[in-house]
This record gives structure tokens, C-alpha cells and sequence, in this order.
């Protein structure tokens, strides 16, 4: 009984783990990062690309959001032998410009159903639907960080994130303008 139980803690910890790669993927515009956390022959139905995972691989390398935020919570993992069932509760925030110009603010909430396997002894989603909830869109006032620059004398310096791999999180070096 006391190795099953280790065994699952272990496996609900490598599931957690693929579905933090699959959110850091996306907001980072890591496609292969995003890509990890999915079988080969996984299947993702969002929506806006239903079907192969492929599908919304393709979308996240044609996006053009300015900033994306994808956070988990209340993830339950009912492990059945080789599949697992995991429902993730999630808050996105997505930021975007129009063709005129005009930045929009973006929140959506839903949950993502993962049907979850381990094949080779690696758990990956086999299949994911997301269940949308709720959503706000607005049109943002602008941004604090332009607000902040204006002050009188400020010499601030702010480490932005980036929607591909010169983000700090895979360095974890000190920009050059902070150093010394």
C-alpha cells in the first residue's frame, strides 16, 4: 500500500509538471516546450483548433498577442492505472493590439479536462479539452510601465517578459543593464 501511494504522489507530480511546461510553453511562445507535455497523437480541442495537437502548435507560432499569462489552480489527478483524469482550473490574461492600434486586455477562465498517459513510463496528455467559463475583454488605459518612466528622474529598470526564448527564465542571468 505504501508504494502505490509513493507511486501515485510521483505520477501526480510528473502530471502537474507537464501541464506547468504546457503553460510556460504558451506563454513564452515555446512550441517545443508546449509540445512536451503532449503525445505525439495527442489531441487538443480549444476551439479555436480542434483535433490533432499539431493544430494549436500551428496557432501558437502564428500569434500575435503581445503578452500571454496562463495560470493553474485546483488541479485534481484521478490516476487509473496507465490514464489519469485531470481537471485544471485556469485564468489567462492575453494582451493585444488592434490594426488601429488600440491595446485590449484580455481575461478568460475556464478549465482544462486532460485525459492523461503514460506511455514508456512518461505521463502526457493523450487528450485535452478546454471548457470555457467566462471571459472579459477591454480596451487597456495603457500600460503602468509608461506611467512609471514618466516620472521626474526616473531611472528605472524593468526585466519585461518575452514570448520566446531570450526570456530570463531560461538563462536566469542578470540583464546587462542591471549588472553593476
Amino acid at each position: 500500500m505504501h508504494d502505490k501511494a509513493i507511486a501515485d504522489l510521483l505520477s501526480k507530480q510528473e502530471i502537474t509538471e507537464a501541464l506547468h511546461r504546457i503553460a510556460r510553453g504558451t506563454d513564452r511562445g515555446d512550441l517545443e516546450l508546449f509540445a512536451s507535455g503532449f503525445h505525439e497523437d495527442g489531441e487538443d480541442y480549444h476551439g479555436l483548433a480542434n483535433g490533432p495537437v499539431a493544430k494549436i502548435i500551428a496557432n501558437l507560432g502564428r500569434s500575435t498577442l503581445l503578452c500571454t499569462q496562463h495560470l493553474l489552480g485546483n488541479v485534481s489527478i484521478d490516476i487509473d492505472g496507465e490514464t489519469a483524469r485531470v481537471e485544471s482550473l485556469f485564468t489567462s490574461f492575453h494582451q493585444r493590439r488592434d490594426a488601429e492600434g488600440q491595446l485590449w486586455d484580455e481575461t478568460l477562465r475556464g478549465r482544462y479536462l486532460d485525459l492523461f498517459e503514460r506511455r514508456n513510463d512518461t505521463w502526457k496528455i493523450a487528450r485535452r479539452v478546454v471548457v470555457w467559463d467566462a471571459s472579459r475583454v477591454e480596451p487597456a488605459a495603457g500600460s503602468w510601465f509608461d506611467l512609471m518612466r514618466q516620472r521626474p528622474g526616473a531611472d528605472d529598470r524593468y526585466v519585461f517578459g518575452r514570448r520566446d526564448r531570450s526570456d530570463m527564465v531560461y538563462s536566469f542571468e542578470l540583464p546587462e543593464e542591471l549588472r553593476g
